[in-house]
C-alpha cells in the first residue's frame, strides 16, 4: 500500500470488490429472479441453512414482515479473521461496503439499511432489507 498510498490503495480493492460483486449478483439474479421482498427473504432464509454459511456465520432473523426483512449476524468468520489481523477496515472494503451495491444489482427495488458491522467493531451486523416503494 505504501507505493500507492492508502487512498488509492482502499480505491483499487473497493472497486475490484464491487466489480466481483456485482458480476456475481447479476449470475444469481439471472438464474433466480426476484419480484418482492418476500421473494429475497424467502430465498435468503434458505442460503442461511446452506452448510457454507452455517460454517462461516451465525444469523438470526429480527423481523420478517411484509414491509422489511431484518437480521442480525453475530459471528462471521470474516471479520473475525481480518479483526484478528488487524485489518477490519481491508475487510470492510472487500466484503462489507458492496452489500449495498448488490442488493440494487440483486433487484432495483431491494433496498439494504445497515449501521452496524462486526467488521468495524460492533457486537453485530444488522441487516435491514426493503423495498424502494417503502423509501420513507
Amino acid at each position: 500500500m505504501r507505493s500507492l498510498g492508502r487512498k488509492k490503495a482502499f480505491e483499487i480493492i473497493e472497486r475490484a470488490s464491487e466489480d466481483f460483486g456485482v458480476e456475481l449478483t447479476r449470475k444469481r439474479a439471472a438464474a433466480k429472479p426476484i419480484n418482492s421482498l418476500r421473494d429475497f427473504a424467502m430465498m435468503e432464509k434458505e442460503s442461511f441453512k446452506s452448510p457454507f454459511s452455517r460454517c462461516t456465520q451465525t444469523i438470526t432473523v429480527v423481523e420478517d414482515s411484509p414491509k422489511q426483512f431484518s437480521f442480525h449476524v453475530t459471528e462471521c468468520l470474516w471479520a473475525k479473521t481480518f479483526r484478528d489481523l488487524d485489518a477490519g477496515d481491508i475487510g470492510y472494503a472487500m466484503e462489507c461496503r458492496t452489500d449495498f451495491t448488490n442488493a440494487r444489482t440483486r433487484d432495483p427495488r431491494l433496498r439494504l439499511k445497515r449501521t452496524k458491522t462486526l467488521m468495524q467493531g460492533d457486537s453485530h451486523c444488522d441487516f435491514t432489507y426493503y423495498w424502494a416503494e417503502q423509501d420513507p
